[in-house]
């Protein structure tokens, strides 16, 4: 079976394999650790810590993030939202909120010249294909 990831070309058998994808995800991350069927120590990683890290190792995170920052995806953000919730349950808000990276100023400077130039790549292909569009009319 081959998959067309492109939203308009996409049919509704495909639309429907990606919902159920996501409800399945969304199902696992739902069910709860219990700490004493584990034992594990308080150190080590409970199982949906675990879960957690093999959808981030298996690449299906940052499939997440993409849908979630698509518009044209917009039909399944309510799953997107129940899915990071369910992932982030057990994080402490106000200690995600202290999280920061410890980087350097020469770091700092270096990710927001990647930025720009980022940004301003997307700008000229925004431009490209809004050129691309109105001269084929």
């Amino acid at each position: 079976m081959e998959f067309n990831w492109e939203y308009t070309d996409r049919g509704d058998d495909n639309s429907l394999i990606i919902e159920r994808i996501l409800v399945l995800i969304r199902n696992i991350l739902y069910v709860p650790a219990d700490p004493l069927i584990e034992r594990r120590p308080d150190n080590d990683a409970n199982t949906h810590d675990q879960v957690s890290w093999a959808l981030h190792e298996s690449g299906i995170l940052d499939i997440i993030l993409y849908i979630a920052s698509s518009a044209h995806e917009q039909a399944y953000h309510v799953y997107i939202l129940e899915i990071l919730s369910h992932l982030l349950r057990e994080q402490n808000a106000t200690e995600l909120g202290k999280t920061e990276l410890h980087r350097n100023h020469a770091e700092k400077v270096k990710n927001e010249a990647e930025l720009v130039t980022i940004r301003h790549r997307e700008a000229i292909k925004k431009q490209q294909k809004t050129k691309q569009f109105s001269g084929a009319r």
